[in-house]
C-alpha cells in the first residue's frame, strides 16, 4: 500500500495469507491500527468478524456480507475496490487513532446455540411446516 505510506510512511502493513495460526489473529487485530480486506469474493469474511470482535477499524471493499456488517459501525469504511481509494480509508482510520465498537453478541457461540436449539425446537414442533 505505497498510496497510504506517502501520507503514513511509519506504516507497517502485515500481511496474512492464511498461514497465521488462529490462535494468533485476535493479538493481531487488537495490536493493529485497521483492518484492510480486499477480497474479491467472499460470503462472510471471518477475519471481519474477528476484527469487530476486538474493536479493530476495517476498511473492507464492497464483499460479501461486509457492508450489512458494517451498517452503522464508526470508524469503518466500504470503499472502492482501487488503490487510491483503499489507502485514503486506511489514512483516514489511522489518523484518528479510535476503536471500533460494534454489537457482536449475535456472533457469540452462546447465541448461536441458542438460535440453534430454537431451530430444532420449532422444527419437533411442527415438522410438516417445513416441506
Amino acid at each position: 500500500m505505497e498510496w497510504a505510506r506517502l501520507d503514513l510512511p511509519n506504516t507497517e502493513i502485515v500481511v496474512l495469507h492464511g498461514r497465521t495460526g488462529p490462535d494468533e489473529i485476535p493479538d493481531m487485530l487488537v495490536a493493529a491500527d485497521c483492518l484492510l480486506i480486499t477480497s474479491r469474493r467472499e460470503g462472510s469474511p471471518c477475519i471481519l468478524q474477528e476484527a469487530l470482535a476486538c474493536h479493530t477499524p476495517v476498511v473492507s471493499v464492497d464483499v460479501g456480507d461486509a457492508p450489512e456488517r458494517l451498517a452503522g459501525v464508526k470508524n469503518t469504511i466500504i470503499a472502492a475496490p482501487r488503490a487510491e481509494s483503499l489507502a485514503a480509508a486506511l489514512v483516514q482510520l489511522i489518523r484518528r487513532p479510535l476503536r471500533c465498537f460494534a454489537n457482536v453478541d449475535h456472533l457469540s457461540f452462546d447465541y448461536l446455540a441458542k438460535r440453534l436449539e430454537t431451530l430444532y425446537e420449532e422444527i419437533c414442533e411442527h415438522p410438516t411446516s417445513l416441506c
